[in-house]
């Protein structure tokens, strides 16, 4: 570090500093309100950023200074300075004097700071310059009173009406943004009352603070649109609809007829959407104020029909009533109703363990998708994926899995049971959560087949049947509730697997035949995903509950209250009713630093518990960690559960731990190499665990000192950004083991960490989370 920084200092030269870095210090900190906030908004004022550093080590600028002279001019020269140089940032003292002057000015006029004053400081040392923007704020005005006035009377009651909802509120600091925030609530308040040309210029906000005490008097003042002294409200007029519309179209060879209240326009001889389904998705009806919502909605709903290629809504001010507004919508529809995709997918898996085995997958899948199946523009789905997994060290297939998969998807909602009209009807739902409940859900039926065959090993076959809605009342929140669910799984088990783990009960159990069940109500999904905020933090939180054959458990009990029996009901001899609850919290939590750097953490725990007479959960309903996206020093399913080590693996080298709890802490440090490389520095935490003692895997289940069996796996990444996905290759190195050694110690030294190589290798598509 000290010989490039010497021999940087050699190219700066006398008269010329290069910039280390910008802080920005509060003379009066006790004046600030959301000093961290206002600080990152300042931030944005600082117009020279210091050269950053490659790999943390060299500074960018040597290597443009080593590759700068007059003779290199070769595309090695070229490449590296670059790629992985940077132009010398040098001081520049106008330009921090420019920064201070918008600093002060953004402080007065956006902050409600009116006394602010804002100096930079240079502190110089050597051949680098350290600026500090040093602000003096004062005290913060704040809203003294709300006043509407303006030259339209009829406007200014319904903003004074309107006003309890307001965003702003007597006592509140000025803060400019909260006040663009207000406007635009007011705005769309009225645009969605039918004044459609009431524009946020029609609205202009002033203050006067000429009481002396700190505060403002606020005023929103209302003007009109000249010539006229009064904003025009509108009402909704005729909607006609073009159902198959093309550039340059004949309209005078279409057929036209009346459906509902909206006219219905075509050229072909039958309708491709049911008109009945394009009038369930349009939300403007005709003598209704025109609505901005409303039209947006509309809008929105119809784009969302896969059938159509096009959405046009032209409105026009109808010829002889200027307060009607008549809406033409264009369709185009796609010009072919089917689609496919074809997908291959590649990992590779090599193991730091006493297996020492290497794993190759392969798996192909394709899709057959009809975008207008029943003429409702639903989508039909059909898809089919084979996949493998071979061991490399015995050039044997080790694994083999097909699934075949038929989607159904009907854009409404299908109360077919009626359940959701029965929460209604009990006061469990409002009108407008229904209401918007039916508008924005999407009913999908599905029926599939899988079959995993671990050679010599096991296989399962499962058979799949379900009715599920897609629920998405926000851009940002989506609901998928699985309503009514039968998945049949049929185990075989080879001799292999019974020698290995026959003596076990509790895993043997879990390959019970079982049919998974759901009449109504069987898995709940909840998906949030956050709008990135300016300061560049963002999260996501998923979280799921399944329960399969509660229906069945209560019928069951009041069959035998009412007979006298205490019968335990079976699907078949061989057969029987899965009964667990199950549930799943996934949080994500991400922060950018520009471009070029940014951090991602997960937070993942579930649990999964049977009840009545079922002993454990089944097999495929229970947890694991390890593999490409989860502990990667340990590949799947190989830890745990708790404390218990398998010593004695079996010959195809695959792993078998699960466990009925989870609980997982991953954290990545993500940043850019050069061109597409990106590099990764990642650490993950986390075990599974059994509910229940297993006298044949001691130390598996779950107590209170879980956190003394928790595994830690570090490593490095190198991922490659293609845009539309990454190709990751990581390397996991083991820290800690949840079991003890022949010491009683958990942790790696340095030296066993070292021994581990290139640790384990997972390579696979995309981030792990």
């Amino acid at each position: 570090m000290i010989i490039t920084s010497c021999g940087t200092a050699n190219y700066v030269g006398e008269n010329r500093s290069l910039l280390d870095g910008n802080d920005i210090s509060f003379v009066d900190e006790d004046n600030i309100n959301e000093k961290n906030n206002l600080q990152f908004e300042l931030n944005s004022f600082i117009t020279q950023e210091p050269n950053s550093n490659f790999f943390w080590l060299i500074p960018r600028e040597w290597f443009y200074y080593k590759n700068a002279d007059p003779g290199d001019t070769s595309w090695f020269n070229n490449w590296v300075r670059n790629s992985l140089g940077e132009r010398p940032v040098y001081f520049d003292a106008n330009r921090a004097s420019e920064t201070a002057d918008a600093m002060e000015q953004f402080l007065q006029n956006r902050k409600g700071y009116y006394n602010a004053d804002v100096n930079y400081v240079e502190n110089k040392k050597r051949h680098k310059t350290k600026v500090t923007y040093a602000i003096t704020a004062g005290k913060q005005y704040k809203i003294n009173s709300i006043n509407y006035i303006g030259e339209d009377p009829n406007v200014v009651k319904i903003i004074d009406d309107i006003s309890g909802e307001s965003l702003i509120d007597v006592g509140d600091p000025l803060n400019a943004a909260n006040f663009d925030l207000e406007k635009t609530r007011i705005v769309n308040e009225l645009q969605n009352r039918g004044f459609a040309n009431f524009l946020p210029n029609y609205l202009d906000i002033k203050g006067d603070s000429t009481n002396n005490n700190h505060t403002v008097d606020v005023f929103f003042q209302v003007y009109a649109p000249l010539p006229d002294s009064i904003h025009k409200q509108y009402t909704i007029g005729d909607i006609n609809i073009f159902t198959d519309f093309y550039a340059n179209q004949d309209s005078s060879t279409l057929i036209s007829e009346e459906i509902g209240e909206n006219g219905f326009l075509r050229q072909s001889k039958d309708y491709i959407v049911r008109p009945s389904l394009i009038n369930s998705k349009i939300f403007l009806n005709e003598g209704d104020l025109l609505a901005r919502d409303n039209h947006i909605k509309t809008f929105r709903k119809l784009s969302n029909l896969g059938t159509y290629r096009f959405v046009q809504m032209e409105s026009n001010v109808d010829s002889e009533v200027d307060s009607i507004i008549n809406y033409n919508i264009y369709l185009t529809p796609h010009e072919h109703a089917w689609i496919t995709d074809v997908g291959f997918e590649v990992n590779f898996s090599s193991v730091a363990s006493q297996t020492q085995r290497q794993l190759f997958g392969l798996a192909a899948s394709g899709l057959l998708t009809n975008r207008n199946f029943l003429g409702g523009s639903e989508q039909n789905t059909f898809s089919l994926s084979n996949g493998y997994e071979l061991n490399l060290d015995s050039l044997s297939l080790s694994t083999f899995s097909i699934n075949a998969n038929n989607n159904l998807t009907i854009p409404k909602h299908i109360d077919f049971l009626g359940v959701t009209k029965g929460l209604k009807s009990l006061g469990m739902l409002s009108d407008s959560r229904y209401d918007n409940f039916k508008t924005e859900t999407t009913t999908n039926f599905n029926l599939g087949y899988n079959l995993t065959d671990i050679l010599d090993f096991y296989k399962i076959n499962q058979f799949n049947a379900s009715v599920s809605y897609n629920y998405q009342p926000t851009q940002t929140t989506r609901f998928i509730i699985r309503q009514t669910a039968f998945v049949l799984n049929s185990y075989d088990l080879e001799s292999r697997f019974l020698q290995t783990f026959g003596d076990n009960q509790l895993i043997i159990n879990s390959f019970e035949d079982n049919l998974s069940t759901g009449y109504l109500f069987n898995e709940f999904n909840f998906i949030y995903n956050s709008i990135p905020k300016r300061n560049g933090f963002s999260y996501s939180l998923l979280g799921s509950f399944e329960a399969s054959g509660w229906e069945t458990y209560f019928a069951n009990k009041l069959y035998n209250g009412l007979s006298g029996n205490d019968s335990v009901w079976k699907f078949s001899d061989r057969i029987a009713f899965a009964k667990y609850l199950r549930s799943e919290v996934d949080l994500r939590l991400y922060k950018s630093y520009g471009k070029e750097q940014s951090l991602a953490f997960r937070f993942n725990a579930g649990i999964a518990t049977p009840f009545s007479d079922q002993q454990v959960v089944p097999f495929i309903k229970q947890f694991s960690v390890g593999g490409p996206t989860s502990m990667r020093a340990w590949d799947q399913k190989e830890l745990g559960p708790g404390s218990y080590l398998e010593l004695s693996q079996p010959e195809n080298g695959l792993f078998f731990q699960q466990g009925d709890i989870k609980l997982e802490i991953n954290a990545e440090y993500r940043f850019d190499i050069l061109w597409l490389m990106e590099g990764a520095l990642f650490t993950d935490i986390g075990n599974v665990w059994t509910l229940e003692k297993d006298e044949l895997r001691p130390g598996s289940n779950f107590t209170s000192r879980f956190y003394e069996q928790l595994a830690v796996g570090a490593g490095w990444g190198i991922r490659w950004d293609f845009t539309y996905f990454h190709l990751r290759f990581d390397f996991g190195y083991r820290i800690r083991d949840p079991y003890p050694d022949e010491e009683g110690g958990h942790w790696y030294s340095w030296k066993d960490i070292r021994s581990q190589g290139f640790g384990n290798f997972q390579a696979a598509i995309n981030y792990p989370f």
